[in-house]
């Protein structure tokens, strides 16, 4: 097959997805509405029936599909990872709707600096953390490098470890040599 024809082929595919992906929006649309009138109506009940119908929804996606209902959470927040939806969930419907529905990627800073753009469905949660704020609106490319300075010198100020009682309890990274090993046990009651 040559390459012209073999793209012209792809490109149909990815249209006949997008507009079944749209189609599938929808339906998780009035699915949520279907659900949330459900448990407005008749409370746990609902809930148990749902459950019991649909086990392999989590509880996570039930609430999801409230707030999609409701309309503030956008349906395909539906079909992305219960962390990222969570931190969506706090951006305004507008801005759901263009980061799911327009930009489906975002610019990422690595820990090492390295700026690269990745889809949301590929974030990793140190990515996450970077990206989102807690209220879940993107930080650009400086306020990520700013997070990571921020949370680098904060490292720097907190101890590696501290002992309580006989826990040890790591807070980053670290290795320990054999004396300081013995030197924290000895410390622990």
């Amino acid at each position: 097959m040559n390459e012209k024809k073999k793209q012209s082929e792809i490109m149909q595919a990815v249209i006949a997805f997008r507009a079944k992906m749209a189609g599938a929006a929808e339906a998780l649309y009035e699915a949520s509405k279907i659900y949330a009138a459900a448990v407005t109506k008749y409370g746990d009940a609902a809930c148990r029936a749902f459950d019991e119908a649909f086990p392999g929804v989590t509880k996570t996606t039930w609430d999801k599909m409230r707030l999609v209902a409701k309309g503030a959470l956008v349906p395909e927040a539906l079909l992305i990872s219960d962390r990222i939806s969570a931190r969506i969930s706090y951006m305004p419907i507008e801005e759901q709707r263009e980061t799911l529905g327009g930009r489906k990627t975002v610019q990422v800073v690595t820990p090492r600096g390295k700026v690269e753009t990745k889809a949301l469905s590929r974030l990793t949660p140190k990515d996450e953390d970077a990206v989102f704020t807690k209220h879940g609106s993107v930080r650009t490319v400086e306020e990520q490098r700013r997070f990571y300075a921020e949370k680098i010198a904060s490292s720097e100020n907190s101890p590696a470890y501290e002992v309580r009682g006989n826990i040890l309890i790591v807070h980053r990274a670290t290795k320990f040599g054999k004396a300081e090993l013995v030197e924290i046990i000895g410390r622990m009651k």
